[in-house]
């Protein structure tokens, strides 16, 4: 999308632009490329009835073939991000099957783009899936292939992202293993401690906090204090 304008539009209303484009910035970047094709596609929603998806994919690709700026905008802007919300649906929802059709939908994209690991172990990841455990299918279609910090709807994060949160943060945060040994066999023992300390630490903060029965019934951004009165 160099030079499409797409970067003109985006510094518009966020900062930091450039770094978003390039992968970083992961939630500003999903809210930022969300709102820009609802709004490519606000006329097309609002003077055409749609009630599935595949009307709407039918008049883009009407209107790509008419032109080669729209195609480019369909193919490199608003179908990735069609696959990119249909997976983070996948995940905050629990859905197993979405999550395997989102994947499969994302390898095109990882072969054109020259991400040839992506690609490679991407490939290897279906296919791996393809062959779960009985046992395993079951509870992943259960939604228990992701995981959430409260019990709640719309939720669910990925399994790296939770350890980043919970297991890397108590890592690097005070007490972690920045700056307190670099002896291998008090770096071992920390290391191999380090799960449970975590958890105590994790309910610790609960009983404090008193949070620990809480559920959540709304996302965090249509609560009042994300939305406009």
């Amino acid at each position: 999308m160099a030079e499409s304008g797409l970067a003109e539009v985006m510094s518009a209303v966020f900062g930091g632009v450039p770094k978003m484009l390039s992968g970083k910035k992961f939630p500003q970047n999903v809210r930022a490329l969300r709102l820009v094709v609802e709004e490519v596609l606000r006329s097309i929603i609002e003077q055409t009835p749609i009630t599935r998806k595949h009307d709407l994919m039918s008049i883009l690709e009407e209107l790509a073939r008419r032109s080669k700026t729209t195609k480019l905008w369909v193919d490199i802007l608003i179908k990735p991000v069609f696959i990119m919300m249909m997976f983070i649906r996948a995940e905050r929802e629990g859905d197993w099957p979405l999550h395997l059709e989102a994947l499969t939908l994302m390898m095109p994209y990882f072969y054109a783009t020259g991400h040839v690991h992506y690609a490679r172990y991407g490939l290897f990841y279906l296919r791996s899936m393809e062959a779960l455990p009985t046992k395993v299918l079951d509870l992943f279609m259960k939604g228990e292939h992701v995981l959430r910090h409260i019990l709640g709807i719309w939720n669910g994060i990925w399994s790296d992202m939770y350890i980043e949160t919970t297991f890397m943060r108590y890592g690097h945060g005070k007490g972690g293993i920045i700056g307190i040994t670099l002896k291998p066999e008090t770096l071992k023992t920390w290391a191999l401690s380090l799960h449970l300390c975590s958890k105590l630490e994790s309910n610790l903060s609960e009983i404090v906090d008193g949070d620990g029965g809480n559920v959540q019934i709304i996302h965090k951004e249509e609560s009042s204090s994300f939305c406009l009165q």
